[in-house]
């Protein structure tokens, strides 16, 4: 009489398939969504008043340089979310998070052919 496998082999990889499967709709996605929003966006700003000479001078002045580097850095990040910027920033997010889905694919598949190699 045979064996059969262990719940846990299987179990383990369903949970890679699944997790590759998500890394490839991730992908797939937020490359479409990305496209879509790169094609349809615009790629001017809307606020320029925070460029002028005349302004960096003043919040040096008020806050330092502490507070115009925080003032830069916000204006950099809320950049992020707009216009084209936001494109690209949607591809890189979805890249990134199908690359964690499929480390963690690779782990379960891994993890069940260890099983299995140790019981034999």
């Amino acid at each position: 009489m045979k064996r059969s496998a262990p719940v846990t082999d299987t179990r383990a990889l369903q949970l890679s398939r699944r997790c590759y499967l998500a890394a490839i709709f991730i992908l797939f996605a937020g490359l479409l969504a990305a496209a879509w929003i790169y094609l349809h966006a615009s790629d001017s700003p809307d606020d320029n008043r925070f460029d002028s000479k005349t302004y960096q001078l003043q919040v040096e002045h008020i806050g330092g340089k502490g507070m115009l580097l925080t003032i830069q850095l916000e204006q950099w990040f809320a950049n992020l979310w707009q216009g084209r910027q936001l494109a690209l920033t949607l591809l890189l997010s979805a890249i990134l998070l199908a690359g964690f889905c499929m480390l963690l694919g690779h782990f379960f598949a891994s993890h069940q052919q260890e099983e299995a190699a140790g019981k034999h």
